[in-house]
C-alpha cells in the first residue's frame, strides 16, 4: 500500500510531528506501562485539534477483582473512574463503549440512544428480561476528542468480531466432552470401590449363618 508506513518508537516519544494524526488507536497498551499520563499527553501532541483517540483498558473491577486473578504482564490496571479522570485531562469529550469477549467479541456503546445495530443481552436467571447494553464489560473502550463536533461525527455502532471456524467453541466443547467422560469414569471407579467394599461381607454372610465365622 503506497500510503502506508510503519514506524516503531516509545509510547512517550511517538515518532510523529505535532498535530499530524487524524485518529490514534491504542489497544492493549495502557495497562502495560506506568507512564500512562505521559503516553496520553504524547497522543494529544501528535493528534490534530479535532483528532480522535480510541483507547482501551481492562475494567479492573471485572478483569481482576471479580475473577480473583492477576495478569503478570499488566503493570497498572484502572477502575472506571480512574480511566475517566486520566483521559479527561487531555480529552474533555468522550464516548464510552464496553467490550466483552465470549465465543465472539462485542464492542457496544454505553449510550443506547441511537446506535447502528441492536444488542440484547439476557441472563439465565431472568431470560425474559433483556438489556440493551453490555453489563459489566471486561474492557472499557473510550472514543475521545478535544473537539465535541468531531466526537459527535463518530456514529455509535455495535461491533462484533466473530470466529468463522468456531475454534474457541470447538475447544470449549472438546474440554467439556473430556470433562463429561472423566466424570463418568470417576463414577464408575467409585461404584467399583463400593462393590469391592461390599464383597467381603457378602462372601462372609453364609459362613456367619453357619456359625463358622464370627
Amino acid at each position: 500500500v503506497g500510503n502506508l508506513e510503519f514506524k516503531t518508537g516509545s509510547c512517550t516519544a511517538i515518532p510523529a510531528p505535532d498535530a499530524s494524526i487524524d485518529v490514534a488507536i491504542s489497544f492493549e497498551t495502557l495497562e502495560h506501562i506506568r507512564e500512562q499520563e505521559e503516553f496520553l499527553a504524547e497522543l494529544g501532541r501528535v493528534l490534530k485539534p479535532d483528532g480522535i483517540l480510541v483507547v482501551s483498558c481492562p475494567n479492573k473491577a471485572e478483569y481482576t477483582d471479580k475473577r480473583g486473578t492477576e495478569n503478570e504482564f499488566h503493570v497498572k490496571e484502572l477502575y472506571r473512574e480512574e480511566l475517566a479522570e486520566l483521559v479527561a485531562k487531555g480529552f474533555p469529550h468522550s464516548t464510552w463503549y464496553g467490550q466483552k469477549p465470549s465465543f465472539y467479541s462485542v464492542i457496544a456503546p454505553e449510550d443506547v440512544g441511537s446506535p447502528r445495530g441492536d444488542l440484547i443481552e439476557v441472563s439465565e436467571k431472568v431470560p425474559d428480561h433483556g438489556a440493551s447494553k453490555l453489563a459489566s464489560p471486561l474492557y472499557f473502550v473510550l472514543v475521545a476528542s478535544r473537539d465535541r463536533k468531531a466526537l459527535d461525527a463518530v456514529a455509535p455502532v455495535v461491533s462484533v468480531f466473530a470466529d468463522r471456524d468456531e475454534w474457541a467453541y470447538n475447544d470449549w466443547f472438546r474440554v467439556t466432552r473430556e470433562n463429561w467422560a472423566n466424570q463418568k469414569r470417576v463414577q464408575e471407579l467409585e461404584r467399583g470401590e463400593g462393590v469391592k467394599r461390599a464383597w467381603p461381607s457378602w462372601l462372609a454372610r453364609p459362613l456367619m449363618r453357619l456359625g463358622l465365622l464370627k
